[in-house]
């Protein structure tokens, strides 16, 4: 079960996962040794995948669509998430009951919606789908220096910066000297370049997330509410009140309804969230969906065009 602590490591991870094992200590009041045994933990369990880059969604022309797909109940599950999952646009896709699935994607827009929503209708059983852009929105406990939380900067990077993602790519904690012995770099050079990346804001150094992984219930909230009030309203009550539940939020685009991803530890509390957000004024409606990730692995990275500057960082992944 994710706590507090294990929250709050992944939290910075996902901002900045190369953050020292000190430095988080010396922020959290604890031991370097518990900081590592919990990290440890959390990449043995699974919840921690891996430690990577994401550049960001204005670098890269890309922002963020919703889908829920429902089906007939023909389909071959491991073949249709076999399918979704393998297009470059797919993020992440989860099961919610034994019909419906809810998907994730970085796209280009908005062209992209219609050539994404083109492929899930023509997919075998799918029955209906609806496809939303979404507004990835700022919380407090992501500030704006993830692509959960921001769409950062559109940025050109030289190819000495290029060369140092590459490492970074395949494992973002890669030490400075593996760095400076493997692109044959002074070590210097390596800390400059490491520093103007992490302030750029077009490329995030995270990590790949699965809160699932650990012993908990997974759900998402979809919140409608009055259209001349704030999502943001929203988000703050979530934050202030269930801290440890909720990750992150997306504004689905010319709608009011808010998209929330939360875990808990039990389902007792997972009622206990939906009425008293039913208690609010101004929330018309909540919907929950317990999801259930697939054994299939998604979001291995945004869609980088062919050609583009950008493809040697990920060819290796």
């Amino acid at each position: 079960m994710i706590d507090e602590l294990d929250k709050t490591l992944l939290l910075r991870f996902l901002r900045n996962c190369r953050t020292s094992y000190r430095e988080l200590a010396r922020e959290l009041g604890v031991t370097c040794p518990t900081v590592k045994r919990r990290v440890d933990n959390l990449i043995e369990s699974g919840v921690i995948e891996t430690f990577t880059i994401d550049l960001s969604q204005e670098t890269l022309g890309l922002g963020w669509a919703y889908a829920e797909v429902t089906t007939d109940h023909s389909e071959d599950r491991a073949r249709l998430a076999d399918e979704i999952c393998s297009h470059a646009y797919t993020h992440e896709m989860f099961a919610v009951g034994s019909k419906k699935y809810v998907i994730f994607a970085e796209l280009p827009l908005p062209d992209g919606m219609y050539e994404y929503g083109r492929f899930l209708r023509g997919l075998d059983g799918v029955r209906t789908i609806e496809l939303f852009p979404a507004q990835q929105l700022p919380t407090t406990q992501l500030g704006s220096d993830c692509k959960y939380s921001t769409r950062g900067k559109r940025v050109s990077f030289s190819d000495s910066e290029l060369e140092v993602m590459k490492y970074l790519a395949q494992d973002a904690r890669v030490s400075l000297l593996e760095i400076s012995e493997r692109a044959g770099y002074r070590p210097k050079r390596v800390r400059r370049i490491l520093r103007r990346l992490q302030s750029s804001q077009g490329v995030h150094l995270t990590i790949r997330v699965n809160p699932s992984a650990s012993d908990c219930v997974s759900f998402l909230l979809k919140i409608t509410f009055e259209e001349l009030r704030s999502p943001g309203e929203i988000v703050y009550w979530l934050e202030e009140n269930y801290p440890l539940e909720h990750w992150m939020s997306f504004l689905l685009s010319s709608t009011p309804v808010l998209v929330n991803y939360m875990t808990s530890a039990n389902l007792a509390n997972v009622e206990r969230i939906i009425g008293e957000l039913n208690q609010i004024p101004f929330i018309q409606d909540v919907e929950t969906m317990i999801i259930y990730h697939l054994e299939r692995p998604c979001g291995d990275g945004p869609p980088i065009p062919v050609g583009s500057v950008f493809e040697p960082v990920f060819s290796s992944l």
